[in-house]
């Protein structure tokens, strides 16, 4: 008998399972500890307020992003709600459309719920979707090279109005922008998605 094609056929199989049983209850464990109201949001869409500056982003589950923002969301803020006296909400994981390959480890933020307004449910969506003129003539000055935040705000909006159109579990698979991607194909698509919605 070869007993290493026995093993490998027979027992690792097995043992694979019972590892993932163990991982999806260790999982699991972590999730308890998120209120509901936080989870009912996972892959909402909208946009979250830093300072005076709207930007658009998606709510993820702490198993949908990388192993460091992971353990930072569990330490720094799972820890820190469940230890309060839960009169305030947790913060919100979420990621900011618009964000490109090479600029992934500033993809996250842990955002206040006061801070964010859904895109199903904002009455100034036009508003937050206006191009400012600065913008708008940089894009079409071949002398001009928009800034990254620049880019960020045009790319993140073509992001968020690609996503609402899909059903929420259909949403944050494909997050990041290609960095070689033309900054005014992004904005062709936001005023034409302006023209016809407002």
């Amino acid at each position: 008998i070869d007993f290493q094609f026995f093993k490998e056929v027979c027992l690792e199989p097995h043992a694979r399972i019972s590892q993932i049983r163990k991982i999806q209850e260790k999982k699991q464990l972590w999730m308890d500890k998120i209120p509901l109201s936080n989870s009912v949001d996972f892959h909402k869409v909208g946009f979250y307020k830093d300072y005076k500056s709207f930007y658009p982003a998606i709510q993820l589950s702490p198993f949908e992003v990388n192993t460091k923002t992971r353990k930072k969301y569990f330490k720094e803020v799972v820890k820190e709600y469940n230890r309060g006296d839960k009169k305030t909400q947790m913060k919100r994981l979420v990621f900011t459309y618009g964000t490109k390959l090479d600029n992934k480890n500033n993809a996250f933020r842990f955002v206040a719920e006061s801070n964010f307004v859904a895109f199903d449910s904002c009455n100034a969506q036009y508003k937050h979707f206006q191009i400012p003129k600065a913008i708008k003539d940089k894009i079409f000055d071949d002398r001009e090279t928009l800034s990254s935040d620049e880019e960020l705000f045009v790319h993140g909006r073509m992001k968020l109005l690609k996503e609402s159109t899909l059903p929420a579990a259909a949403r944050g698979i494909d997050l990041f922008i290609p960095n070689d991607v033309e900054i005014f194909e992004s904005y062709a698509k936001v005023c034409h998605f302006t023209e016809q919605q407002f």
